[in-house]
């Protein structure tokens, strides 16, 4: 995807399938994306995807998944299993 706000809206729609899954339990990959200046686990920026799966970008503000995720988060509280 070329465009970043249809990135972001596909992490969002990726996170709410995740939440929504028959699983006892899921996990998501990170929190903060990575470090630009870091090599990912493939090298040195060999796939830029590997460097935005957080739900933070790397200076810390909170990207739309972010807000998604506290959503899930708060009505897990008032509707848990």
């Amino acid at each position: 995807l070329e465009d970043r706000e249809d990135r972001f809206d596909l992490q969002c729609q990726k996170l709410q399938e995740a939440a929504a899954a028959p699983a006892e339990r899921t996990y998501w990959y990170c929190l903060a994306d990575l470090d630009p200046a870091r090599e990912a686990i493939e090298g040195f920026h060999e796939d830029e995807n590997e460097y935005h799966l957080g739900l933070v970008r790397f200076d810390g503000t909170k990207k739309p998944s972010f807000k998604v995720m506290h959503q899930l988060l708060e009505a897990r509280k008032t509707n848990p299993l």
